[in-house]
């Protein structure tokens, strides 16, 4: 449920930014297919991407953790 939760925000806001999964995957040095596993909550994100996602997003944590 939090995974899930955690990649529909995360969705929402690259949408809302015009960010593309790939270039969020390349600014993480990930596949682009696990950056779509994030967004659909079929993955965790790995703490280290949680803090370069929301340095690329320049978002506090607790918004995208939902805290």
């Amino acid at each position: 449920m939090i995974r899930q939760l955690f990649g529909a925000r995360l969705a929402v806001m690259l949408r809302d930014r015009e960010i593309s999964q790939a270039v969020l995957a390349e600014q993480l040095e990930v596949d682009r297919s696990t950056v779509s596993r994030i967004c659909s909550g079929e993955r965790s994100a790995k703490p280290g991407q949680i803090r370069s996602i929301c340095i690329l997003l320049n978002i506090d944590p607790a918004l995208l953790l939902g805290l």
